[in-house]
């Protein structure tokens, strides 16, 4: 095992991230730990950094900013179609996810984010876009 977490080490940790106002969009508080590799670009680039000198049981606090994390949020990746594109029955419901398929063919995963009688808003921003990511490791162990 090495003494500091570096590039390429496989690090098993426990983390929790949450937004600025507290509220947790991940954890492992209830399962089993993160095992991840450093630069093995599985993971936001900017966490894995903040890995990088920890030793073994040590504890630390970091945040990332939206530009390190999902970017900021885009006015131009939300688009209002026609509820009619959802065919028969029931909308979508609001904080639904599902891939759209563009016109070239390709998909991006999409979040509906309002329905009216006509229309239904879909985001094509990721969830944590334009947040701050606030994140509380500790290390397990480190090979």
């Amino acid at each position: 095992m090495s003494d500091q977490a570096a590039h390429g080490s496989t690090v098993t940790l426990y983390y929790t991230g949450t937004l600025e106002d507290g509220r947790v969009f991940g954890t492992t508080a209830e399962s089993d730990p993160l095992v991840l590799t450093i630069g093995g670009g599985e993971y936001l680039r900017a966490f894995e950094e903040a890995l990088v000198g920890m030793v073994a049981g040590e504890k630390k606090s970091f945040t990332i900013d939206p530009e390190e994390a999902y970017g900021e949020w885009r006015e131009g990746l939300v688009a209002e179609v026609p509820r009619s594109v959802f065919g028969e029955g029931p909308a979508p419901e609001p904080g639904t996810s599902f891939l759209a398929e563009l016109t070239e063919g390709q998909t991006v995963p999409v979040r509906v984010a309002a329905v009216t009688e006509e229309t239904v808003v879909i985001d094509a921003n990721h969830p944590l876009a334009g947040e701050i990511l606030c994140f509380e490791v500790e290390i397990v162990s480190i090979s």
